[in-house]
């Protein structure tokens, strides 16, 4: 999954993989539904919610933040579950 490629960047950029999943980037989606929750909590409930597992609806990782050196867990998740979440968002 080293490159990604947008394949549609309507509402949420969609990206597909070298393998050819369709992926949606969780912060990208975060943003978009403009939830009130933190990103954290927001992407666990609605995760949980969609019973997505790990490493099958979505995938997560440690990305290093250069600026102050922390570190910060990004989701990157299925297409359908990526749909799933939003629709469960009552926003």
């Amino acid at each position: 999954m080293n490159e990604l490629k947008v394949i549609e960047n309507e509402i949420v950029p969609v990206y597909v993989t070298d393998t050819g999943e369709k992926i949606v980037n969780g912060r990208e989606l975060h943003k978009v539904l403009q939830s009130k929750q933190d990103f954290s909590t927001w992407v666990k409930v609605r995760l949980k919610e969609c019973d997505a597992e790990e490493k099958v609806d979505y995938d997560r990782f440690h990305k290093k933040m250069e600026a102050n050196n922390a570190t910060m867990i990004e989701y990157i998740i299925q297409l359908d579950t990526a749909k799933e979440m939003a629709m469960l968002e009552q926003s």
